[in-house]
């Protein structure tokens, strides 16, 4: 087994600290990431409740007497514009 020299072991020291750092501020970030996820939960859950309530009363409702046909009306012709 080779013996690392003194700028090997310090390379390989900042190396790990950089990846430690890296994954720590990942870990943060997905934080952020899941209180939003939670507040968006809250909010659509409250959509879907409005959606479905409107759904359901919607289904009460009557359905709309059918309109009766426009009776025909008689073509008029036009007059003459005059020049």
């Amino acid at each position: 087994m080779k013996t690392q020299t003194k700028t090997e072991v310090r390379n390989s020291t900042a190396r790990a600290e950089k990846l430690l750092r890296g994954i720590d501020n990942e870990t943060k970030s997905i934080d952020q990431r899941m209180e939003k996820v939670k507040a968006n939960i809250g909010e659509v859950a409250k959509i879907l409740s409005g959606i479905s309530n409107t759904a359901l009363s919607g289904t009460d409702q009557k359905p709309a007497p059918a309109k009766k046909p426009v009776a025909a009306q008689k073509a008029t012709p036009k007059a003459a514009a005059p020049k």
